[in-house]
């Protein structure tokens, strides 16, 4: 597993709420009969869900990404990024978890002050930072705003050198560790320039050359190519990944120079910090479902970089417990 799993802590998925039915059913297949799905949150009776110590949440990023729309509380979508509050009202989680955008740092930090504001209102020591899993052993450039409040009455007072935030590992794997080249028979310099009107290929062509400008020879070091977009957007980085998002994980529209094609589903796994077998596949979740959760979803080793601290800070875990979870 590339992301760590949490040594001695076996986590219990209370509930979970998405209206998508891939994911629905991603998440009845990975829990027990115990679990209570949601169909959508609006409809959630918050008095009534069941009670947790860690909470955590992402609504879509969309309004909030700066690969998408930007329009923020003015859409629906926009507009659930508070919901999750109502259920912190009124059932006070002693941690909650928040992620998303990095833009509520800058164009949206109205918005973040808006939830930080409540939070401390309901009792809640708040803090936010940005982090990006490339700084937790990933490849991957996905830069993010994480929210990270813990109940006053449950915050330890001495820390015994422990900070809320995890320090950034001084290792990162290499996206040759990940990426498996495509047999000579099936690897090819850029897609078909006959396919999408010759736009991919121009796309990875543009790419290559940009590369070469800079002194990065794309056919020794990976050049990971949002090759799917429009020419006006599409862009490459050398050595890391960039953002996964939910569109181009399910239609695989990240270009790889070294692989000769683009990106598979165990390579997006990894880049996401989980292990492909990690992910079921589920009767009626086809395999681009399964991918497009992996651009929505939180990274895994991001997530599990923090857990320990959180929880002992909380006082859900002693000092010994939160030390064998950092060497796991």
């Amino acid at each position: 597993m590339v992301g760590r799993h949490l040594q001695g802590l076996n986590p219990v998925l209370s509930f979970a709420s998405d209206n998508a039915r891939a994911v629905q059913k991603i998440i009845a297949a990975k829990s027990d009969n115990d679990t209570v799905l949601y169909n959508d949150i609006m409809d959630r009776d918050n008095a009534d869900a069941p009670g947790c110590d860690v909470y955590s949440f992402t609504s879509p990023c969309q309004s909030y990404s700066p690969a998408g729309a930007q329009d923020g509380v003015q859409t629906a979508g926009g507009q659930l990024i508070f919901q999750p509050l109502l259920y912190v009202a009124a059932q006070k989680p002693t941690v909650v978890i928040g992620e998303n955008s990095p833009l509520l740092f800058s164009k949206f930090k109205d918005v973040a002050k808006l939830i930080t504001t409540t939070l401390e209102g309901h009792g809640y020591v708040v803090q936010t930072k940005l982090l990006s899993t490339a700084h937790f052993g990933i490849p991957q450039g996905r830069k993010r705003w994480y929210l990270a409040a813990i109940r006053k009455a449950s915050l330890r007072q001495h820390l015994v050198g422990v900070d809320w935030w995890p320090t950034p590992y001084e290792y990162t794997l290499k996206l040759e560790d990940i990426i498996c080249p495509l047999p000579p028979g099936k690897w090819q310099v850029a897609p078909d320039p006959a396919v999408h009107n010759g736009l991919w290929h121009r796309n990875v062509m543009a790419a290559y050359k940009k590369a070469c400008n800079k002194g990065v020879n794309p056919f020794d070091t990976p050049l990971i190519i949002d090759f799917q977009a429009t020419e006006k957007f599409s862009y490459g980085k050398s050595g890391v990944s960039p953002t996964l998002t939910k569109c181009r994980c399910t239609t695989e529209g990240y270009w790889c120079s070294t692989k000769g094609g683009p990106l598979d589903f165990n390579e997006m796994s990894a880049l996401q910090g989980f292990c492909p077998s990690d992910i079921p596949l589920v009767p009626g979740v086809s395999r681009k479902q399964l991918q497009g959760c992996l651009g929505n979803a939180m990274s895994l080793n991001v997530v599990t970089a923090l857990m320990p601290h959180l929880l002992y800070i909380s006082m859900q875990i002693t000092k010994a417990e939160f030390d064998a979870c950092k060497e796991g």
